[in-house]
C-alpha cells in the first residue's frame, strides 16, 4: 500500500493533532479556499491512482492535465458504473452534460489522442461517493505525470476529518519498511 501512495503529492486541508493523510486530498467541509492541486504518476506497472470524493460534494470542479495521453474515469463506488469516461461513461466525449443520480455533469476535453485535458463540474452536490481514477491508454507504456486542480464550495454531513485516519505506528512502521523496500527494488 505505501509503494502506491508513493507518487502523489497530498493537497488540501490538514489532519487533526493524532490522525494521519489516508487519501491524496483531505477535504475541508467548508469548502475550498484556493484551487487544489495533486499530482500523480501514472506508471504502467503500478495500480492506478484513486481520488475518492464523499457524497455531498457541493459544486465541484477538477481540471486534469498530462504531457501524455491518459484516460480519465469518474466512478460510481456503489455500482461500479463509468460516469464519466472518453468513450464510454454517461458523460463522455459525444455526450458532454448528464444527469447520474441526481447530479447534473458536463466536461470539456481535448482531443482523444492528445495529452490528457479535462475539465468536468459537478454543479450540484456528490450524492454517491465517486473515485477519480487516471488509466493509462493501451499499449502506452510511459510514466505520465497527471495533474489534478480541483475546487468545491463546501460538503454537507461532512465528518470532521474526511481524508485523515487515526495515527497508528505500526502500521506506520510496516509503510515505511515497504516504501524502503519499494526504493531499494526500483533505485
Amino acid at each position: 500500500l505505501a509503494a502506491n501512495l508513493l507518487p502523489v503529492v497530498l493537497v488540501g486541508a490538514s489532519c487533526p493533532e493524532g490522525q494521519r493523510r489516508d487519501s491524496s486530498i483531505a477535504w475541508d467541509c467548508h469548502g475550498s479556499k484556493q484551487a487544489e492541486v495533486a499530482h500523480f504518476l501514472v506508471d504502467p506497472n503500478r495500480p492506478s491512482p484513486l481520488v475518492r470524493i464523499p457524497a455531498g460534494v457541493q459544486n465541484l470542479r477538477f481540471t486534469s492535465q498530462a504531457g501524455a495521453p491518459l484516460a480519465l474515469k469518474l466512478i460510481d463506488t456503489v455500482s461500479h458504473a463509468v460516469v464519466v469516461g472518453d468513450i464510454v461513461g454517461v458523460v463522455k466525449r459525444y455526450s458532454p452534460i448528464a444527469t447520474y443520480k441526481g447530479m447534473l455533469i458536463s466536461c470539456e476535453s481535448g482531443e482523444i489522442d492528445g495529452p490528457l485535458n479535462k475539465t468536468c463540474t459537478i454543479s450540484t452536490r456528490t450524492t454517491i461517493p465517486l473515485v477519480l481514477r487516471f488509466d493509462r491508454i493501451e499499449g502506452d507504456v510511459r510514466n505520465s505525470v497527471a495533474t489534478l486542480q480541483l475546487t468545491y464550495d463546501s460538503i454537507s454531513n461532512c465528518p470532521e476529518s474526511l481524508g485523515c485516519a487515526p495515527y497508528d505506528p505500526a502500521q506506520a512502521c510496516q509503510q515505511t519498511v515497504a516504501w524502503s523496500h519499494w526504493m531499494q527494488s526500483k533505485y
